[in-house]
């Protein structure tokens, strides 16, 4: 038992130390990125924030321990490489339901180079439940999996994503974030419509008012990501589509 264990040791001390010089490596590679990429400050911020972990990884006796603080940086450094190459924006559209999310998304993706992604579509699609909420009347989404299924997508960038919810996205994912309002008497004929119970659409109706997605996207995100639509018109729905777009071209400027 003790010879295995001393194997057990020293195997694990010698992949510790061939994954120290991976991140070693990809540290000096965007430390070169940093020259060039537009997203300098994030990565410079990656760098220390990562370079501040040497020393409570070093210390840390436990090789399970260390091997998986080292897994994380590498997943972050992949993740923030990616992000400094990609050439399309994410943005994120949400909102209570009846909104316009799906519609403004959709045509958003139609003229601009985004791809358009359903929450709601990928969950169905890869059946990513974690049960059913009798009360609101709709399947309770597995986040977890849903951010595992959608990481690759997201760090190559040029992604719409359409979901009512926005709390549970990491902030890193998304450029921008468009909270779509609009006012009760034209929200509620709208959920009407779709035959939900009188109850869910007295809960959707309170949501509005109270503004619940807005305060989340700004507890969520910094200020400057987030942007407030209002959506009761055909008028506005044209003119928030323009504005959307017109955002993806000024993206596109100061990125070059």
């Amino acid at each position: 038992m003790s010879n295995k264990s001393n194997w057990n040791e020293k195997a694990a001390s010698q992949l510790q130390n061939k994954t120290l010089k991976s991140v070693s490596a990809i540290q000096n590679l965007i430390q070169n990125i940093i020259k060039t990429s537009h997203s300098s400050e994030l990565l410079s911020s990656a760098i220390s924030h990562t370079i501040n972990q040497d020393s409570v990884i070093s210390s840390t006796s436990n090789k399970v321990i260390q091997l998986t603080c080292i897994i994380d940086r590498l997943t972050f450094y992949i993740f923030i490489y990616k992000m400094s190459t990609a050439t399309l924006p994410n943005i994120l559209i949400t909102g209570t339901p009846g909104t316009g999310k799906t519609t403004i998304s959709k045509e958003v993706s139609r003229r601009s180079s985004l791809n358009y992604i359903s929450i709601n579509d990928v969950a169905k699609e890869e059946e990513l439940y974690d049960g059913y909420d009798e009360a609101n009347q709709c399947h309770i989404l597995d986040e977890d999996r849903i951010l595992d299924e959608l990481e690759d997508a997201m760090s190559s960038g040029g992604q719409i994503v359409d979901y009512h919810s926005c709390e549970f996205f990491p902030e890193r994912w998304f450029d921008a974030v468009f909270v779509l309002r609009t006012d009760n008497t034209v929200l509620y004929p709208r959920l009407t419509s779709r035959n939900y119970s009188t109850e869910k659409v007295s809960d959707l109706i309170h949501c509005e008012i109270v503004q619940v997605i807005l305060d989340e996207a700004r507890e969520s995100y910094s200020t400057d990501k987030v942007h407030e639509l209002i959506n009761n018109t055909p008028e506005d729905l044209e003119r928030n589509i323009s504005q959307i777009c017109e955002w993806i071209k000024q993206w596109h400027i100061e990125s070059s």
